[in-house]
């Protein structure tokens, strides 16, 4: 059995008895008391810690109540602001914050121009063109990283398999750059991809291709 009582800025959240595993937390306008009618209440789910069961956005304005929106977000964004160097990301990063605000995420999907920033965010990363704080910065956000089998759908084959090429002349015929190759670290990622995902998942013309320079 849980119970439980949280003071969060102006709002009481009061944790009825009920089995661990979820429990629905009732938001009330009223900081000193716990006998006002609830003005809305939230599901939630007790794991090793407290985590939210639904969307962050359906907390907001449900059922016209005063739901709690809490306020560090917009001291992060300023903070963090100051300490982004690239300019992709400046200038992505206050709209990942709404997104993150009103989804639970900062991971803007495709269809927009915030949503090919943050996929221009993710091959930065893969080419190791982010500092090591904007990546740390992104990662407490839960920004989604590609996948190793990812970066060979999202690059760009013929680009990706010229500097193999060049890899391949200058290393007597090789065609395994070493993990996380300082010269080139998206071909390093690339063929990690590549092989990942086997033959059968790779198109038919590219796998010609990888045929010619012997890539198994």
């Amino acid at each position: 059995m849980a119970h439980a009582l949280w003071k969060v800025s102006t709002l009481s959240v009061v944790a009825a008895s009920v089995p661990v595993g979820s429990c629905w937390l009732t938001l009330r306008s009223a900081p000193s008391t716990t006998a006002a009618p609830p003005a809305t209440a939230v599901r939630f789910a007790f794991g090793p810690r407290l985590e939210m069961a639904e969307p962050p956005s359906r907390l907001y304005d449900r059922n016209n109540g005063t739901v709690y929106r809490p306020p560090s977000m917009q001291n992060r964004k300023d903070n963090d602001e100051n300490s982004i160097v690239s300019p992709v990301l400046r200038q992505v990063y206050p709209n990942m914050i709404k997104h993150m605000e009103e989804y639970g995420n900062p991971n803007i999907p495709l269809g927009s121009s915030d949503g090919r920033h943050c996929e221009t965010l993710r091959r930065l990363n893969t080419q190791n063109k982010l500092t090591e704080h904007e990546t740390e910065l992104l990662a407490d956000l839960g920004f989604r990283w590609h996948n190793l089998e990812e970066v060979y759908k999202v690059s760009d084959f013929g680009e990706l398999y010229q500097r193999l090429l060049q890899y391949r002349q200058e290393n007597d015929g090789d065609v395994s750059p070493p993990k996380k190759y300082p010269k080139d670290p998206e071909l390093d990622a690339w063929v990690a991809g590549l092989r990942r995902r086997g033959p059968d998942q790779v198109d038919p013309v590219h796998r010609v291709k990888l045929d010619e320079i012997e890539f198994v």
